[in-house]
């Protein structure tokens, strides 16, 4: 497929997951995000990128994870593939209407905040295509392994030893946020977890210090996954 039909086919998958994820949670947009069909040959430069994103998302599409930029209101997509269109529509939905912020909180926090964006994108991910396995459900739970065991097992796993720690602290995220995000999914379709408490979590600004590390622990806690010691 040329590039400018891949492009096109790219921004009508996009609008139609909006369209569905919106008709089925009841929330509204005010408008649609720019999509840019990347994949490995694109060229990001030609995106005028901020220098300070332009790097990250080189890492990401070497790596190929597609991604929603906030402040550009733009869906990259360096994979053809229909989870990945999904999952970024969801990340846009949410983000669009909930504002979060990211600059300026603590660590700790801002990977709570993480955590909980992902299982958002998973939980829509998984409303729009069920089907959808979770790529981590293999994983232990990485935030109850110390150092040395999570070295472990990316070793066994990957097949390396290092791991950068921005790419450790991206796995962890992930994880966490899908293993969420997946019992959400389920508790939502038998009725646990009501299209009220969905929304109301998807437009929570989590402005307060530590509110995002509070509200994750109460989401593990809620779907059955053990909080680490």
């Amino acid at each position: 497929m040329k590039w400018a039909a891949r492009q096109d086919k790219s921004e009508e998958k996009v609008h139609e997951a909006i369209e569905e994820l919106c008709e089925e949670l009841d929330i509204s947009i005010p408008y649609y995000p720019e999509v840019h069909w990347i994949g490995r040959r694109g060229d990001l430069n030609s995106l005028g990128l901020r220098n300070s994103h332009l790097e990250d998302s080189k890492r990401r599409k070497m790596a190929g994870w597609s991604e929603y930029l906030k402040k550009e209101r733009a869906i990259l997509l360096y994979r053809d593939c229909e989870h990945h269109v999904n999952e970024e529509s969801v990340h846009f939905v949410h983000l669009i209407n909930s504002n979060l912020r990211f600059v300026g909180r603590p660590l700790y926090d801002w990977t709570a905040l993480g955590m909980i964006v992902e299982a958002i994108g998973f939980f829509g991910s998984k409303l729009l295509s069920p089907e959808r396995p979770n790529p981590y459900q293999k994983f232990p739970d990485l935030l109850s392994l110390n150092s040395a065991e999570r070295a472990r097992f990316f070793m066994n796993y990957f097949g390396v030893r290092n791991i950068t720690d921005l790419d450790l602290t991206e796995i962890i995220i992930h994880q966490q946020g899908y293993s969420v995000g997946e019992r959400a999914f389920y508790a939502y379709h038998s009725g646990g977890f009501s299209k009220k408490e969905v929304k109301k979590l998807m437009l929570n600004r989590f402005e307060s210090d530590g509110s995002a590390v509070l509200k994750f622990g109460e989401l593990r806690k809620r779907f059955g996954i053990p909080l680490p010691n």
